[in-house]
């Protein structure tokens, strides 16, 4: 089909091109060109072979131009995810031997397959986020990751939910099960990140914006599968017994890949009501970004009854004890993550937006500021939809 539409293009732009080109020859001191009659057959089928590979050639120039833009667009956020594994995965035999201790082989779990391996393995990461909330610290850390990561995850939702999203960005189950094996702050600028900006993920432009349509039914879906998520992060944070609160880890090791496949049975389809849909993600993101802000102002309260909290915590960055490895691994999860963030605001919104998120996540929490973001670029698309259907009219 492309083909034919470019044959025909071709025949139409077949007088202009030959006029320019042996114009060209002749103020290069060339021959002056041949007397043929235009309409003829015999030209038409000659010349129409060359214009076509020009045409055909000067589209496969734009197309690897900008894929080659794209690409690197994505290197730094591999480059990102890379810096995040190095450091996340610093002394992890040790740490993990440690928590190894903490599961024999005849140990009674509530949730015990008698499957050695799996039991030992499930175990073990349980452990892992059992210890990473064993003291103030590691609940003040593991709160700003855990509501970071309902943020991101709603936006990865919403942006693998678009018409057009394509196929990697589409399946969030499969990446909310890699953040919980690689860690979120490597699996998200490694996967995902660059998959959508290979996919133009980040487009606005008018012409585009149809792209972006994603119906009510489906933001609806991804609003009452998170309630799920969140439910199960209030969850750990209770005062609850260590069978309960291992229960609850074990639950939090897979929720981020079962709360995505909930909402999949709600398509969007090509004639679904546009601006419904990015009125019901505005609101989506203004809920996360209050849920966001509420943690924020409760580790502001766990800064107020212990003020060297902070000071501790940074301390973790240069040295940790083999026991708060949890607690480091978890501070290195949220710096990285939300540095991936801050990249893909400064690519889509330059350097000043990028700024503005920065420094509001020190005001208002990390977890509110990417939903805020997330709020004011679908904005930014719905006024484009507004833009394009004006144009219509015109």
């Amino acid at each position: 089909m492309i083909i034919y539409r470019l044959r025909g293009a071709a025949r139409h732009l077949l007088p202009f091109m030959a006029s320019s080109m042996w114009s060209s020859r002749g103020d290069s001191g060339g021959e002056d060109p041949p007397l043929v009659d235009p309409q003829s057959t015999d030209w038409t089928q000659s010349s129409s072979s060359t214009c076509l590979e020009w045409i055909v050639g000067e589209l496969l120039r734009g197309m690897a131009s900008s894929l080659s833009v794209r690409v690197g667009k994505a290197l730094p956020a591999v480059a990102l995810a890379i810096g995040a594994a190095a450091l996340l995965f610093r002394d992890v035999d040790e740490a993990f031997k440690l928590l190894e201790k903490g599961c024999p082989d005849s140990a009674a779990y509530s949730w015990r397959s008698n499957i050695p391996v799996v039991d030992k393995m499930l175990c073990t990461l349980v452990n892992f986020f059992f210890r990473a909330q064993s003291s103030d610290d590691a609940k003040w850390v593991t709160g700003y990751i855990a509501t970071l990561v309902v943020s991101l995850l709603a936006f990865m939702a919403v942006e693998g939910s678009r018409i057009k999203s394509g196929l990697f960005l589409s399946a969030t189950w499969f990446h909310g099960l890699l953040l919980q094996i690689l860690g979120v702050s490597v699996s998200f600028p490694l996967f995902w990140l660059p998959a959508y900006f290979l996919y133009d993920g980040g487009n606005r432009e008018v012409s585009q914006v149809w792209n972006k349509k994603i119906s009510l039914a489906r933001v609806a879906a991804i609003g009452f599968a998170f309630l799920f998520l969140w439910l199960n992060i209030i969850a750990l944070f209770f005062p609850l017994k260590t069978d309960q609160k291992q229960l609850a880890c074990l639950i939090f090791l897979v929720m981020p890949a079962i709360v995505t496949t909930l909402y999949l049975p709600f398509t969007t389809s090509p004639d679904a009501p546009q601006q419904k849909g990015h009125k019901g993600v505005i609101a989506l993101h203004l809920l996360q970004a209050g849920l966001g802000l509420t943690w924020h102002l409760i580790a502001v309260l766990y800064v107020l009854r212990d003020p060297e909290l902070i000071s501790r915590v940074i301390k973790l960055f240069t040295s940790f004890k083999t026991e708060e490895y949890p607690v480091y691994f978890v501070l290195i999860d949220l710096v990285a993550l939300f540095l991936s963030f801050v990249y893909l605001t400064a690519v889509e919104d330059g350097f000043l937006i990028a700024l503005l998120v920065s420094v509001g996540a020190f005001i208002f929490g990390p977890a509110f500021v990417v939903s805020a973001f997330c709020v004011y670029r679908e904005q930014c698309i719905s006024n484009a939809v507004s833009v394009m259907r004006t144009k219509r009219k015109d």
